[in-house]
């Protein structure tokens, strides 16, 4: 450590000479194509730099010679030269830059240094010359003034340099670090200092002898500790991060008593207090290893918290994010601590008691500090309640509540804060609501019910608490009491529900909801609260109508809440004031009225539906003034997620009762008529269709009246909701509607190519409903799905498209996606996707109503799969191929299957001659196999193919696979003896699927397919 930075600088220079000779400045590649033959290239200095000034040379460099670049220097790091001459790049070029400019240079220098440091890293044996470490760090030292990272890279190389020799020498670098000071030769020695501990955790570097230099490491930690401490002229910063990381691998017991005497706790407390961001991260770092260590010596604890609890008590941190540091390591502490304080039959040490006192200060230091000690309360709480000490936390958690309570507040100046912090405080109001329904037990809630609902009444507007309260202390109590909701309406079902806290909270939402129009007069997010909180505690609005007696004078509590949640249907979900903006009125993602409203026809449906029905049929009138308004687009109308909401609200009581769900499916098809096919209306529509099933004959009355109507709307609606609303109509109308519906659907089917993806899904609800009823629905189903395949075997066959592919399947050539040959044959996007629709609905009807699946569209469905699976895909019709490999369960619907694929194709007779359809299935999926669809395609393909033995037998199948191999060159170099065993042995395998799989690959594999 005597050398001096010149001297080693020289040194360095010498190997750049003496190792490394200059070759011809020539580009990257030419210099690496005048390499020997079979020779490593010749990394040379021009070469490197070449590439680092393209690769970092700006925007003046194309992106090929950087690519160039890049792949060049990644070689270069993994060369035996890639340290010593990165390293005599470094000492020679320190102030280089690209002509490009001085911007880029810094970036190539890390390049060059972490090179060097991952090279060493890495296990092995290093070859050829490498810098000595002292070397390393005077070299860093030159370079820290100007690129401290570069400096850092360098400094940690060291330090594996010194691992690497099995002896670091602690001692020497204390000394020279003790020298040096806060010079830059200091920083250097003390970033290796600091890396020293952590490079050793690297098994593949050290080995065997990994065991012994952390042996000698743990020895020395004590002593660097010390002389970390002493150096009160070195920056906090890396002091504090070189002493966290000897920290963790020191002697706990021995080291935690050295800790309580050193200043380097009050560093760390006071930087974490009044840094800046890169210190206070230090600082945090370092005591948070204090805390892993102190949990492995308790014995040692208590003399360090009376330390620390001191420094707290002085502490002031200066800006938010030292509060929030400072209030993340009480939390951290407490919760490394629990285990320790909180044991059976103990009382709490007076250190720990005031320790939860600074906890609960941090939570008065602003949201960001209550937000990072709320989970030490959490586990705080897990601690008492496992040693049985709940009652004697009690207090602490009462406490607790009402501090974060208070944090938890709507600031005054809440809309002006940013998007980010907006959204942190309702994330810290949701966690504040989670730990209270941890912390709030039932022994605590009757009390907390009580405090919370006071506080909500006594700063009601009609109260006769003297002052106009601010709106966001009226919020915070509902916001509290909503918490609890599980806990207070389990009490509903209790003997004693007439009592405790189910009749305070009742009489509360009472008397809140009763002022209404004071409410609505107040703040929209109190309004919001009231209602999201009234949501929660549909049980207890409910109980004076669901036990007599219960509640006498409290039997309006539950229409007064509907009636302020109709009010507020009128509120904007979304606010364009930039006063409102930041307080959206919404329940999670809608509408909070809306959300109330189908929270309360969710819990008493029963009862709305009950007698006059007044208040479903005041909501009903609300829904439709709210569905016209939104498909006139007019401003503050209901979203169309909320408006669903709403429907879903009035179908839950609508289901009990026939003329309830007819009048509401009138008034969703009257709108849908007058808005000519309107988004809106179709979704409602079928949402009453599908919740109010079990009213079929009144939702067939309502359909009937509107038929006409109905289908001149369909004419213009958006086709995903009419084939949605067309699916709940098959399944929910009654039996003498589907006559109607059918044709409904065939004539939007033939009128409109646009919807006929989604409109099959329409036939597949009637299949459902054939299962249901197969003699009224079967004969429909069977029409319908024959004119859909007819149709969108018409639309697929344009030009004689379908008939053309099957021409390829049957000529010898696999063709490739992408390729000249495959150009014209492939599937557009649009006939897949009808494709595949056709697909499935046939899939369905063959499983749920296979009597309805004809011979006629079976002989469609199953040519046209042939002809799709002739034509090369990167994307495999995955429906299709499941349509081929699906094995029927319905023997008539076999025979038909079989028979089908019997049947010769016409259309192929230019390489096979005339051929049977399974044939070509076959040929097409061999194709498949062959290298037509991607390698993962085996897994639709090879089912595909089973299924044809399944349906066809053995004998058959055994027919169609023959033909499929017939011809020269198909597959290529085959020879017929091969095909034939090939055949043999397939249509024997019986129920052995892996054996059939295998026969298919290593038939087609063989190939140079997939």
């Amino acid at each position: 450590f005597g050398s001096s930075a010149a001297t080693a600088l020289g040194s360095l220079r010498r190997r750049l000479a003496s190792t490394h000779a200059c070759a011809s400045a020539l580009g990257c590649a030419q210099a690496s194509d005048m390499a020997p033959p079979g020779a490593p290239p010749k990394w040379t200095a021009e070469r490197v730099l070449g590439a680092a000034s393209a690769l970092y040379g700006g925007a003046g460099v194309d992106a090929a010679a950087r690519r160039l670049a890049d792949k060049e220097l990644s070689a270069f790091q993994h060369s035996d030269a890639a340290v010593s001459l990165s390293a005599a790049l470094l000492a020679e070029h320190g102030s280089w830059a690209p002509a490009a400019g001085e911007a880029v240079a810094p970036a190539a220098l890390l390049l060059l240094a972490q090179t060097v440091l991952r090279r060493l890293q890495k296990p092995g044996t290093l070859r050829g010359a490498v810098p000595t470490a002292e070397e390393l760090l005077s070299l860093a030292a030159s370079l820290h003034t100007r690129h401290v990272k570069v400096a850092q890279a360098l400094a940690r190389a060291a330090a594996l340099l010194w691992l690497r020799s099995g002896s670091p020498p602690v001692e020497q670098a204390l000394s020279a670090l003790g020298a040096a000071g806060p010079s830059a030769g200091g920083l250097v020695m003390l970033a290796a200092l600091g890396a020293l501990p952590e490079e050793a955790s690297n098994k593949e570097v050290l080995g065997d002898n990994r065991a012994q230099v952390i042996r000698l490491l743990n020895m020395a930690a004590i002593p660097v500790l010390d002389a970390l401490a002493a150096l009160p002229e070195v920056p906090a910063a890396p002091r504090l991060a070189a002493a966290a990381a000897w920290l963790g691998i020191a002697d706990a017991p021995a080291a935690l008593p050295r800790l309580t005497a050193s200043a380097l706790v009050p560093l760390a407390l006071h930087t974490a207090a009044v840094g800046g961001e890169g210190e206070s991260a230090a600082a945090c770092d370092f005591l948070d290893v204090l805390l892993k260590q102190s949990g492995c010596s308790p014995q040692a604890l208590m003399p360090l918290l009376d330390v620390i609890l001191g420094l707290l008590a002085a502490a002031r941190p200066s800006s938010e994010g030292a509060r929030r540091a400072l209030g993340k390591f009480v939390a951290d502490a407490v919760s490394a601590w629990s285990e320790l304080f909180v044991v059976p039959g103990a009382a709490p040490a007076k250190q720990w008691e005031q320790l939860l006192e600074v906890l609960l200060c941090c939570a008065s230091w602003g949201m960001e500090s209550a937000a990072v000690t709320l989970p030490a309360w959490t586990s705080l709480n897990t601690a008492a309640s496992r040693a049985g000490l709940s009652a004697v936390y009690a207090p602490v958690f009462a406490n607790a509540v009402r501090a974060y309570r208070l944090a938890s507040r709507f600031p005054e100046d809440f809309p002006a804060w940013t998007f980010e912090a907006q959204d942190a405080f309702r994330d810290f109001r949701d966690e504040l609501r989670d730990l209270l329904r941890r912390i709030v037990d039932a022994a605590a809630l009757p009390a907390f019910v009580s405090e919370v609902c006071a506080e909500a009444l006594a700063a009601s507007p009609g109260s006769a608490a003297p002052g106009d309260l601010p709106w966001r202390l009226r919020e915070e109590p509902l916001h509290a009491l909503s918490a609890v909701a599980a806990a207070v309406c389990a009490g509903c079902n209790s003997g004693a529900a007439g009592a405790g806290p189910v009749m305070t909270v009742l009489g509360a939402l009472n008397a809140l909801a009763g002022e209404a129009s004071n409410a609505l007069a107040g703040h929209r997010q109190l309004l919001c609260s009231f209602l999201v909180c009234s949501s929660v505690y549909v049980p207890v609005l409910a109980l004076p109508h669901r036990q007599p007696g219960v509640g006498q004078g409290l039997e309006l509590a539950l229409s007064r809440v509907l009636e302020l949640a109709r009010f507020s249907l009128s509120v904007p979900q979304e606010s364009s004031d930039s006063a409102e903006a930041a307080f959206p009125f919404r329940a999670k993602q809608d509408h909070a009225g809306a959300v109330c409203i189908l929270k309360l026809c969710m819990g008493c449906n029963q009862e709305l539906a009950g007698g006059g029905a007044e208040v479903f049929h005041a909501i009903r009138a609300d829904h439709a003034t709210q569905l016209a308004r939104l498909l006139q687009q007019a401003p503050g109308a209901l979203q169309p997620p909320s408006l669903l909401v709403l429907t879903q609200s009035l179908s839950l009581v609508a289901q009990h009762r026939g003329e309830l769900a007819g009048g509401l499916l009138s008034d969703c098809l009257a709108a849908l008529a007058a808005a000519a096919g309107g988004t809106a209306a179709l979704t409602s529509a079928a949402e009453v269709m599908q919740r109010c099933r079990a009213q079929r004959d009144a939702l067939g009355a309502s359909l009937e009246t509107a038929w006409p109507s109905f289908a001149e709307a369909c004419g213009h609606a958006e086709p995903e909701p009419l084939a949605k609303l067309l699916g709940a109509i098959a399944e929910g109308a009654p039996v003498g509607s589907l006559g109607a519906l059918s044709r409904l659907i065939a004539q939007a089917f033939e009128r409109r190519a646009e919807a006929r993806v989604a409109l099959f899904s329409a036939a597949v609800s009637l299949a459902h409903r054939a299962m249901e009823e197969p003699v009224a629905a079967a004969g429909l189903l069977e029409e319908l799905l024959l004119g859909l395949s007819q149709i969108a075997w018409a639309e697929l066959d344009a030009l004689g498209a379908l008939g053309q592919r099957l021409m390829l399947v049957a000529d010898p050539m696999v063709r490739h996606s992408g390729e000249a040959e495959a150009v014209g044959c492939e599937l557009s996007e649009r006939e897949r996707a009808l494709l595949e629709a056709w697909s499935r609905c046939v899939w369905e009807v063959g499983r749920h109503a296979p009597h309805c699946l004809g011979l006629a569209a079976s002989r469609l469905v199953l040519r046209a799969a042939a002809a799709a699976i002739a034509a090369p895909t990167q994307a495999p019709p995955a429906r299709t191929l499941a349509l081929l490999g699906e094995p029927w369960s319905d023997e008539a619907l076999r025979a038909r299957w079989r028979h089908t694929l019997d049947e010769p194709a016409a259309e192929a007779t230019s390489a096979l001659g005339l051929c049977s359809l399974g044939a070509l299935v076959m040929r097409g999926l061999l194709k498949a196999l062959l290298g037509q669809m991607p390698i993962t395609a085996v897994g639709v393909v090879v089912p595909a193919a089973r299924g044809l033995l399944e349906i066809g037998g053995a004998a058959a199948f055994a027919a169609w696979a023959s033909r499929a191999v017939e011809g020269e060159g198909f597959p290529e170099g085959t020879k017929a003896e091969a095909k034939e065993r090939f055949v043999r042995e397939l249509s024997s395998s019986g129920d052995n699927t892996t054996h059939f799989k295998q026969l298919l690959k290593r038939f087609c594999t063989r190939k140079g397919g997939t």
